[in-house]
């Protein structure tokens, strides 16, 4: 789910207005409909009404525990300037029974990214400690995610080049050290370095993760 950050023509606008009545309207005799409860969420994002959005969003959540419906909610509350409560529904879902023992790695990176955009260097870095001493990711996650931290983090840029290259030092067969520090140095100016490490990470990267691989370098490489 995408938030809008342009307005739409007037005109779309009122048509979606209309939608939003509709929907809340059909809601009211059917609360626990996803369908309705997504597009309802959908259309008040069009609207920019993103206090409108997140209880719905919220709702659905409750009903469809997923990735991908922590991620719609907690872009809402970015959308709204809400960096806390972005950062709040990542740590839900880490700790919440349905994301397992070990939950995705998609969540434990939502949770650090939300903390560092809010500032939060120290507590995030503190929540990698804990991933580590809970087996909730494995020793490339770990370090990764902590490197990520510090390539957040203002004046910590050489501690993360310095943690992307523990990874690669202990981890050498493992393609993700070189993605990811081949992403870092194009962040920094490092074009040629980066060049070299995304060769190494496609080189050794198995065959059902070389599309993502590509993916990743491809967003890297056009600044996105």
């Amino acid at each position: 789910m995408v938030t809008s950050n342009s307005p739409a023509p007037s005109l779309i606008l009122t048509q979606v207005a209309k939608q939003v009545e509709e929907y809340e309207k059909a809601l009211r005799s059917s609360p626990e409909d996803v369908d309705k409860l997504r597009v309802a969420a959908e259309s008040y994002i069009v609207l920019e009404d993103y206090a409108a959005a997140a209880p719905l969003l919220a709702r659905l959540l409750e009903i469809e525990p997923s990735v991908d419906n922590v991620d719609n909610l907690a872009d809402v509350y970015k959308a709204a300037g809400m960096k806390a409560k972005a950062a709040e529904v990542y740590k839900n879902a880490v700790n919440a029974a349905w994301s397992g023992e070990v939950p995705s790695s998609l969540l434990l990176k939502g949770l650090i990214d939300a903390l560092n955009a809010d500032g939060r260097y120290g507590l995030s870095l503190s929540y990698v400690k804990s991933f580590a001493e809970k087996n909730m990711a494995d020793d490339v996650d770990v370090l990764l995610l902590e490197a990520r931290v510090y390539s957040s983090w203002i004046g910590h840029g050489k501690d993360a080049e310095a943690t992307y290259q523990k990874v690669i030092d202990a981890h050498g067969e493992d393609f993700r050290g070189y993605l990811a520090k081949g992403v870092f140095c194009r962040e920094i100016g490092k074009p040629a370095e980066a060049d070299a490490l995304f060769r190494q990470a496609k080189s050794i990267a198995p065959e059902d993760m070389r599309d993502v691989v590509s993916a990743v370098i491809s967003q890297a490489m056009s600044g996105n």
